[in-house]
């Protein structure tokens, strides 16, 4: 495993979820007809949970939230 100076983890290891989390994010926006505005807010946000928490596992709940509202019936577009 490599470290990271100052850190007791590596990236790869702290972070190793994100790749997948945003191709569930990436998901939930072809899924439901987000604008771009609210696809920039949803990303922020995942950037957010991942920088408070200090790695991936922040943002899971978010991110399953965000899935569920997606699959909805009114999330949907219409025609």
């Amino acid at each position: 495993m490599t470290f990271s100076p100052g850190l007791r983890h590596s990236p790869h290891y702290v972070f190793h979820s994100a790749i997948h989390q945003i191709r569930e994010l990436e998901l939930s926006w072809s899924f439901a007809d987000f604008t771009p505005e609210a696809r920039r807010a949803s990303a922020r946000r995942v950037l957010h949970l991942w920088q408070h928490a200090g790695s991936d596992s922040g943002a899971g709940d978010y991110l399953r939230a965000l899935g569920d509202l997606a699959l909805l019936p009114t999330a949907r577009p219409t025609g």
